[in-house]
């Protein structure tokens, strides 16, 4: 795939719906949420460039490809664990393509 680019989720706010949906159908087993509006509150709190909690999304030619954020801590029992990479998810066709390990080796 051409034209991959990496950009602070902050300067692209219209996919925050998209990744919502992605995230909520992956996790909603674990997390019991009963929608993506919990997802949605979250991935505006990591819309930062330069302090934790921070989203970056991959996308291409105005369709999105995936997101990955960065955390202080993401479980309580083990804060000491830090900084800590969530959320990471991508598209199937780009998963494949072996793109998005690129990209996380990138960012």
């Amino acid at each position: 795939m051409h034209g991959v680019r990496v950009s602070y989720l902050i300067e692209y706010p219209e996919y925050i719906p998209q990744l919502a949906q992605w995230l909520f159908e992956q996790w909603n087993r674990i997390l019991g949420e009963q929608g993506p509006e919990a997802r949605i509150k979250k991935l505006k709190a990591h819309m930062n460039r330069d302090q934790l909690p921070i989203a970056w999304i991959a996308h291409a030619n105005g369709q999105l490809l995936g997101t990955a954020a960065l955390r202080v801590h993401d479980l309580e029992a083990r804060e000491d664990l830090t900084p800590w990479l969530g959320r990471s998810i991508c598209w199937l066709g780009f998963s494949s393509s072996g793109h998005w390990h690129r990209t996380l080796c990138y960012r």
